[in-house]
């Protein structure tokens, strides 16, 4: 349809066969900015920006994307996860409607965790529902970097000199 010059599909879907479906993950929050914004991460293969453009106009009648690309360090992971906490679900007029990823994205059953470990903090803290944030000794407590470092910890592969000493056991 013209969203890439044939000299591209190479270059972007490298050895990939045509019928082959594309990889895509996607973590999601909606905010009830305007008529509702989505606000979208998401890792996989390359998709036109032209593409997405028009897909959206069609579905949604908003010509309105904006794309930016997240390098894979982990600075910059950090750095979008608390962009995306700080403005979306924290500060900013609009507030956090719903969010969904897909199975890939993170963990198995990390919505289950994750309200797990805010069950566990309404425990070891204070909670104030006013203020929506939780708190120790009458000073806030930052339990998202706490989720975001529990994360890393159940995403890190296994040590695996450990592993083969437990094996030897």
């Amino acid at each position: 349809m013209g969203y890439l010059k044939k000299s591209d599909i190479r270059y972007y879907y490298n050895n990939k066969k045509i019928v082959d479906k594309l990889d895509f993950d996607y973590f999601k929050i909606k905010t009830n900015e305007g008529n509702g914004v989505l606000h979208i991460l998401y890792k996989g293969d390359y998709i036109p920006y032209n593409y997405l453009v028009d897909l959206w106009n069609d579905l949604h009648n908003s010509w309105n994307i904006n794309i930016k690309k997240v390098e894979t360090s982990d600075k910059s992971a950090y750095r979008t996860s608390d962009y995306i906490v700080s403005q979306y679900l924290t500060n900013q007029e609009s507030s956090y409607q719903r969010s969904s990823q897909s199975w890939g994205w993170t963990i198995r059953g990390y919505i289950k965790k994750f309200y797990a470990f805010i069950d566990l903090c309404k425990t070891k803290y204070y909670y104030n529902v006013v203020k929506r944030k939780f708190y120790k000794n009458h000073i806030e407590v930052d339990i998202f970097t706490q989720w975001l470092n529990y994360l890393f910890e159940m995403l890190k592969p296994p040590d695996k000199t450990k592993q083969i000493c437990l094996e030897a056991l």
